[in-house]
């Protein structure tokens, strides 16, 4: 039985509150706000304490970039926030108004079982689904260099279909999928095209080099995470559990790059942000992002390691679980 205080709430709200909502009773949210404001966590975290991330990078060798990541495994390996991320590449002509740039298609998709206690699951798992799918291409579509995706101007450019699955989850859906998407684009090899001249003299059509040592990288300096704040009475916390997203009165996310750049502030909930709390949130959310990357950076630079260890593992063909 939810709590008095979210009875209130429209199935929307409730859903912006908490991404994908879950049954407190009021001495549970009680209990857990205490904690907070004390900076005890249930789980014996402090306020600014991120879960044990784990990243595994190249896990389908038959997409371009993959890469899977889980917050909050337990000790055997199971449960937590588990979101897989592949990148599907194909190429397409320019639209006419960007003839010198790519496309970027952003995906997610909640496995129904994370909405089996909803009243109504398919709509609930559509508006979930909706709503990340949203927020990263949000995220993308201002940081992704998408003049680098072009190969021809106005002829051929590349369209990366990002497609992210959300097995399980914990708690803070959306910045784990903004990492797996991250990881999955710093792992992506494009192949290299070699441009055929006309007669005429300039570029008209093209071949791939079969060279897969030649495969290039994606651009993605300015891609960021989403680092999400969840205002819990006077104090915030990142990397909420489910309980504490149930006790948030507001969520803040912000997109932060590798460089220290914010990309984006997303505010939801039932109350307003004083605009004095602003400047705080943002901070603890460069401090938290700038740890995360460096947990990323380091799992994608073994990945290339391994890469180069064993090229003949490296994709020729694109397709998610192709």
């Amino acid at each position: 039985r939810r709590g008095a205080d979210e009875a209130v709430l429209t199935r929307r709200q409730l859903l912006r509150r908490t991404m994908i909502a879950t049954s407190a009773a009021a001495t549970e949210k009680a209990f857990a706000t205490l904690g907070v404001e004390q900076n005890i966590r249930n789980d014996g975290r402090d306020r600014l304490d991120y879960r044990d991330l784990a990243v595994d990078n190249g896990v389908l060798p038959q997409a371009h970039g993959s890469a899977r990541v889980t917050v909050g495994r337990d000790l055997v390996g199971g449960g937590g926030t588990d979101a897989l991320a592949a990148v599907k590449a194909e190429l397409a002509t320019p639209a006419q108004e960007a003839p010198g740039q790519g496309f970027v298609v952003v995906s997610v998709d909640c496995a129904p079982s994370l909405f089996i206690h909803a009243n109504n699951r398919r709509d609930a798992r559509d508006d979930v689904n909706a709503e990340l799918s949203a927020a990263m291409g949000r995220l993308l579509s201002s940081s992704l260099a998408l003049e680098s995706l072009c190969v021809m101007h106005g002829r051929f450019a590349w369209r990366l279909f990002i497609d992210v699955m959300v097995f399980s989850t914990a708690g803070n859906v959306l910045d784990v999928v903004s990492m797996a998407v991250w990881s999955a684009l710093s792992t992506t090899r494009l192949p290299k095209l070699v441009p055929i001249k006309a007669e005429a003299g300039f570029p008209d059509d093209f071949e791939l080099d079969s060279n897969q040592e030649n495969s290039q990288p994606l651009d993605i300096e300015q891609v960021p995470i989403s680092v999400t704040l969840n205002i819990i009475g006077t104090e915030h916390v990142v990397d909420a559990a489910p309980l504490e997203e149930a006790c948030a009165a507001t969520r803040v996310s912000v997109g932060v790059n590798r460089r220290g750049d914010f990309c984006g502030v997303y505010q939801a909930g039932s109350s307003a942000l004083p605009a004095t709390r602003i400047p705080e949130l943002m901070g603890c959310a460069l401090g938290t992002a700038s740890t995360l990357f460096e947990g990323l950076e380091a799992a994608a630079k073994q990945s290339t390691k391994q890469a180069g260890e064993h090229p003949d593992l490296l994709p020729m063909a694109a397709g998610f679980f192709a």
